[in-house]
């Protein structure tokens, strides 16, 4: 029984995007205890839904895809349906919600109200933070991803407006969230205000929306505001709800025929994607299976790409998966423990990096996908996603492993709290104290030093890691850029082994001549994806490493 559903029209791109799914989540924990449902989606084209950001019409099928959300939520229950949008959801959900008369309430959170506007301070945002040069084309390239010329134009004209007749005679109620002091929108706010619509400001957007994803914490005081505009929206009548997604729920998916993989598909097939459970937890995962008998000789497991989930570089994990079903490699897209949608198994906040959680998911998956100490799996990760399938190489025995951007010299969650390092940790070579409190005004300095020191301390350098796993018998992969590549590199003594696993064909390296993460740049994020398909398809499919 509830007393209303809400539907949640996120910000549909980018960092904005994994931003708003960690408010939203939040939220839902607190409307479920005042018996409200919160119905989250991905638009298509983004997260784990089909499509692309490239598909041309791409605007409308977002706007269709809160239209389905709808008909899907008014199909669960009969309660009120109350549309919360925000940042550029924030236009769909209003845009919707004068067509649809089944619409109870709008909560516009921090809206857009020129997507023009929006769109310039994106392009300002990615150049100046990740040094994303826009395309001469017309399109528009995101932290992570891209959008068709013809989707930019689209966007361009979309504004904000306010709700016309139509939405006032049916007393539909408006609450426009706002940032504090926030002026931006003053006309639109005021034309809200002549239908009704009411305002409030919220002390902590501006910190949820401008600090990098691992660092958002949603403001509890704003969202139990927002939960109680919501619940004074429902009333107090309570209505039968039909059961939600259950587990293993199936769907068919189409293959995009991008040319970023290789030679077009002349006929993309279409992929069976499942949701999984897994674990005690449980960890919350997504399973593409190729829809066809075979002989898998191993599955691939993406871990969560730091806190970015499948929004922005993270989206990777979603097109590799559809990719590597085409070529009859089955795989699952994993949240770690604090990340998405599993909750963290130590009472931390979500979205903490290296959350030690996360040591427990490698053994909780290889369980669950029935590969005793891994065998037959290869694991993917993405920044601390890529320590992680470190973790796993060397405390299990997969058949692969795969590092985008790791790093062994992030100070776990642990330390901030005053505790020990996690004695299960493997893949964390710190430095020592001294060089930590060096970094603090000589971060260069202290780098140089501490790998020199490396360069005798052998068994503390950070660039043993890749070669210890591959010693093992596990096949590597690393990939990394001008930010991460000095953690693995500048020891001599392990150069020398490296060497020596490179030419068992055990370790694979590949060096990008950019500083940040590959996957924020559309030319870089093609060269990653096509070597990570390479690569997996080979040691998934070959049986010499079985």
């Amino acid at each position: 029984m509830v007393h209303a559903i809400a539907v949640a029209c996120g910000p549909v791109l980018g960092e904005d995007a994994t931003k708003g799914r960690m408010a939203f989540i939040a939220l839902a924990e607190i409307l479920s205890d005042r018996g409200i449902a919160l119905l989250r989606f991905d638009y298509e084209g983004t997260g784990d839904s089909a499509g692309s950001s490239m598909d041309v019409g791409q605007v409308q099928r977002w706007r269709d895809s809160v239209k389905r959300a709808v008909d899907y939520a008014c199909q669960i229950t009969y309660a009120p349906c109350i549309l919360v949008g925000m940042r550029l959801g924030s236009i769909f959900a209003a845009d919707v919600a004068q067509e649809d008369s089944r619409i109870s309430g709008i909560l516009l959170w921090d809206p857009v109200y020129s997507v023009r506007r929006y769109l310039r301070e994106q392009k300002i945002f990615v150049s100046s933070v990740f040094g994303v040069a826009q395309p001469e084309d017309g399109s528009f390239a995101g932290a992570g991803y891209t959008l068709a010329r013809d989707s930019v134009a689209d966007l361009e004209g979309l504004v904000l407006t306010s709700p016309d007749g139509r939405v006032a005679d049916r007393t539909a109620s408006v609450l426009i969230a706002t940032r504090v002091g926030d002026r931006s929108g003053a006309p639109e706010v005021a034309n809200f205000a002549k239908v009704g619509a009411k305002r409030l400001e919220l002390r902590g957007q501006a910190a949820l929306m401008e600090l990098p994803p691992h660092e958002v914490r949603p403001d509890r005081v704003d969202l139990r505001a927002l939960a109680e505009w919501i619940s004074e929206r429902s009333g107090t009548a309570e209505w039968p709800a039909a059961p939600s997604i259950v587990d293993h729920a199936e769907m068919l998916v189409q293959v995009e025929s991008a040319t970023q993989w290789g030679p077009s598909l002349v006929d993309p097939p279409k992929v069976i994607e499942r949701f999984r459970r897994l674990g005690s937890v449980p960890l919350y995962g997504v399973e593409t299976d190729p829809g066809v008998a075979g002989d898998p000789l191993a599955t691939v497991v993406f871990l969560s790409a730091g806190a970015l989930e499948r929004f922005g570089p993270g989206r990777l994990w979603v097109e590799l998966a559809r990719n590597l079903a085409a070529k009859g490699v089955s795989s699952i897209r994993v949240d770690n423990s604090g990340v998405g949608d599993t909750p963290s198994r130590n009472g931390l906040r979500r979205g903490v990096m290296l959350d030690p959680g996360a040591l427990t998911d490698l053994r909780d998956i290889c369980e669950a996908l029935d590969a005793p100490n891994g065998s037959g799996l290869i694991f993917v990760g993405l920044s601390s996603g890529a320590y992680h399938a470190a973790e796993a190489g060397l405390s299990l025995q997969p058949t692969a492993i795969c590092m985008v951007n790791g790093s062994a010299l992030d100070n776990p969650p642990e330390l901030s709290r005053g505790d020990r390092v996690d004695p299960r940790r493997r893949a964390y070579k710190p430095m020592w104290p001294a060089f930590r409190r060096l970094a603090v005004s000589h971060k260069r300095l202290a780098k140089v030093v501490w790998h020199g020191v490396g360069n005798v301390a052998v068994s503390a350098s950070p660039a043993s890691i890749p070669v210890r796993i591959a010693e093992r018998g596990v096949n590597v992969l690393t990939l990394a850029t001008g930010a991460d590549r000095g953690a693995f590199g500048g020891n001599l003594y392990w150069f020398v082994r490296a060497r020596r696993a490179r030419r068992r064909g055990m370790l694979e390296e590949y060096r990008f001549a950019i500083e940040d993460h590959p996957l924020y740049t559309e030319d870089a994020r093609r060269v990653v994806g096509r070597v990570l398909l390479d690569f997996l398809v080979e040691h998934a499919t070959s049986r010499t490493f079985q």
